[in-house]
């Protein structure tokens, strides 16, 4: 079958060209810019074209294309007059693995961590697992081995409720993507409707607790949980049943009746925590129930583990200030990106803030304001739209508004700007970290600092 995927400078359209071309598809792809990710499916041998034109679909027998495709692109449209097939990509994905007996891995944040993290766990079980994920782990975001899947599900646009994996990793819940889900109650309830029929089917659930959604959720289908914030930082054990959790106000670990598995310390930030804690207890599930022997491990697992991209990453320096990278773009991401830099930076680092859509800037201005009001030194880009053309909140205004109330606070519209501040602030202060934070283009600051760097 010949399938053409559109959007495949994505993170998530890529990885889905190199499961259907390692079953024997014949794949080409298409996008309206070069990306780190077309260039990774082009040296592993896929076609791949800029821009949209009706002549990719020659001879074509699928489109997969991504959440971001405008349905106006010439291929959409020629797609529909021929009647070819088209799948969105979280439903294509859904159609490649659910026979494969996978574990699935969703929820608001967290996802790509957690995910990648199960893929280490289970190779330290001795598998040969293969993943798909929705961010680079070692410049790769999908490794095609063997059994189990590890898949990243999206949530976003309602496809995930076409996946049917055998564990689930719901990290957590709470109200977000609200061009798709209006309200939190309309997210509650789909969910809802897609565990139990994911229980009729035998699932197995690991749910975090902490957020409103996520702990209904918890609740009404009796799963298996890990520490919620609060009692992380005051150091509170807790017992879901199946495992203890355990800290002795230094360190935290869980119990699973036979071994005793380290996950961190009070030194690192909360959600490491509980992204550890989310993969151990899924690798432990599905190992269960597949007569896997589970193998212990050292406390220094966890550091042997490489980064993923665009989390907390450290990408370089600048004026002796660290370059971290942050794809946060929801207010509770950027809460932990920023308690994650006043762990390790003080109040000694500026934070580029670039908000990703205006649906979802709009819906969640007030927590965006309160997240971003006490950042020692702020910058604010304009929205990144993706392609939305909504109306809403602008960050002009966020601007004008944190403005009144401080200082250090400052609104630049392109690189060079923002580039030339720095090195002002960098000459006058002792400047530890720049910190981006955005899931559209912020990092591409980094590359304007570089032309600098000596």
């Amino acid at each position: 079958m010949k399938i053409h995927f559109a959007g495949i400078g994505g993170c998530g359209v890529s990885g889905l060209a190199l499961i259907a071309k390692s079953m024997g598809h014949d794949v080409s792809g298409c996008d309206i810019a070069e990306t780190s990710y077309s260039k990774m499916v082009k040296k592993k041998g896929v076609d791949v074209v800029k821009g949209h034109d009706s002549s990719h679909l020659e001879d074509v027998d699928m489109l997969v294309y991504s959440n971001a495709f405008d349905k106006n692109e010439p291929e959409f449209k020629v797609a529909l007059e021929k009647g070819i097939e088209m799948h969105k990509r979280g439903d294509f994905l859904a159609a490649l693995i659910n026979s494969k007996g996978f574990i699935g891995v969703a929820g608001s944040h967290g996802k790509t961590s957690v995910t990648w993290l199960i893929y280490h766990i289970l190779k330290h079980f001795g598998l040969n697992p293969s993943v798909y994920a929705g961010g680079k782990c070692n410049g790769e975001t999908t490794v095609i081995d063997g059994l189990p899947w590890i898949a990243e599900l999206d949530e976003s646009d309602g496809t995930i409720f076409s996946a049917f994996p055998e564990i689930l990793a719901l990290n957590n819940l709470e109200h977000e993507h609200a061009d798709f889900y209006p309200t939190e109650n309309v997210m509650l309830r789909s969910f809802e409707q897609y565990l139990f029929k994911l229980r009729q089917n035998g699932a197995d659930f690991v749910i975090g607790h902490g957020y409103k959604l996520s702990d209904v959720l918890i609740n009404e289908f009796d799963a298996s949980s890990f520490p919620s914030k609060d009692e992380i930082e005051l150091g509170i054990s807790i017992n879901d049943g199946e495992f203890d959790l355990i800290s002795d106000g230094k360190e935290w670990s869980l119990f699973d009746g036979v071994f005793e598995y380290y996950a961190g310390n009070y030194h690192d930030p909360y959600y490491i925590i509980q992204n550890r804690l989310s993969a151990l207890i899924a690798s432990i599930k599905w190992a269960r129930k597949h007569n896997v022997a589970i193998v212990p491990y050292d406390n220094d697992f966890w550091e042997k583990i490489p980064g993923v991209d665009r989390r907390f990453q450290k990408i370089g320096t600048f004026k002796n200030a660290f370059l971290i990278d942050d794809y946060g773009h929801h207010p509770s991401e950027v809460f932990a990106a920023v308690t994650n830099a006043s762990i390790q930076y003080g109040k000694n680092y500026l934070l580029v803030f670039q908000a990703h859509r205006t649906t979802r800037f709009s819906a969640f201005y007030e927590q965006f304001k309160t997240v971003l009001e006490n950042v020692p030194r702020l910058v604010i880009m304009p929205v990144y739209t993706a392609g939305e053309k909504e109306k809403g909140k602008t960050a002009k205004e966020l601007f004008e508004e944190l403005k009144e109330k401080r200082d250090n606070i400052f609104y630049c519209e392109k690189f060079d700007e923002i580039k030339s501040l720095i090195i002002k602030i960098a000459e006058n202060e002792k400047l530890k970290a720049v910190i981006t934070v955005g899931a559209g283009n912020v990092n591409e600051l980094f590359e304007k600092l570089k032309e600098d760097e000596v």
